[in-house]
């Protein structure tokens, strides 16, 4: 037997064959004595995890390596003797006070009569947790750029499944908030083929944007209410394969409308009304 920690009060001897153990273990592991509640080993990972030398953790008081009130109050469990195991994601607090997120399993570990340890297996989360914050500031910033541009922005994955909208799109739609609130693709989709003048022509045009991921295009769809929706469609793209689609549309009703004045007004007689004569290029 290794004796790893000691007080005057209670001794507690650790096996070599456990210390050995954990050693292996490429998480961070300690081993709590059940009776005191203190480190009696920990392994080269516990130590960079912790920022400490692996000696100094032997001896801690495994409430001073917790550091939210499911820890503390599971510990007092322990102690209490009405829990044995936990695991989830948690926080632990190193020696100069910072906290490290990691995903935490504590079961007990019998070696002998009256001999209980507690194995303590902690997953460094903080490299998982900063790409986790990264992402979601990354989202926000997505978000934010979607609904500031005038165009209404759908974005879909390959197979077609809804992956985000700006409200511009759902205005420009007329889609209900009822259904905004029910995410559903399917009825969403729905929603835009019964909204368009000719349904049939615009299938089949989704259709043959589907089968080919690459393509960009641009049309003009005419909806049921009168406007007029210009289309662009461009793939999403990572290291050269598409992974989605990008549809951006704009309202050109009122662009439409002003060409169309425009046209009616060069041909016609501003004083009666009628249509222009042609005037001969040169007198005879």
């Amino acid at each position: 037997m290794t004796r790893l920690h000691a007080t005057p009060d209670d001794a507690v001897a650790c096996p070599p064959i456990a210390v050995g153990l954990i050693e292996g273990m490429l998480d961070a592991v300690w081993l709590v004595d059940a009776r005191s509640l203190r480190v009696v080993a920990a392994n080269m990972a516990a130590a960079r995890l912790m920022a400490v030398d692996a000696a100094q953790l032997v001896g801690c008081d495994v409430l001073e390596l917790s550091a939210t009130p499911e820890d503390l109050y599971f510990w007092g469990d322990v102690a209490a003797g009405v829990s044995d195991r936990i695991e989830s994601e948690t926080y632990v607090r190193r020696f100069d006070g910072a906290t490290v997120a990691v995903t935490r399993r504590v079961s007990r570990l019998h070696l002998a009569p009256g001999h209980t340890l507690y194995i303590v297996t902690v997953h460094d989360r903080s490299e998982q947790r900063r790409v986790e914050d990264e992402l979601e500031t990354r989202v926000a910033e997505l978000s934010a750029a979607l609904e500031s541009t005038a165009d209404g922005i759908l974005v879909t994955d390959l197979a077609g499944r809804i992956r985000s909208f700006n409200h511009t799109f759902a205005r420009q739609w007329g889609v209900p908030e009822e259904l905004l609130a029910r995410r559903d693709d399917d009825a969403l989709l729905d929603w835009m083929r019964r909204s368009v003048a000719d349904p049939a022509g615009y299938m089949r045009r989704l259709a043959a944007i589907d089968a080919a991921p690459t393509l960009e295009a641009s049309d003009t769809i005419v909806l049921r209410s009168g406007s007029v929706l210009e289309r662009v469609t461009l793939p999403q793209c990572s290291r050269g394969q598409p992974f989605g689609r990008v549809y951006s549309f704009r309202d050109i009703s009122e662009r439409l409308q002003t060409l169309r004045r425009i046209d009616t007004l060069s041909h016609t007689d501003t004083l009666t009304g009628f249509a222009n004569r042609r005037v001969p290029s040169a007198l005879r």
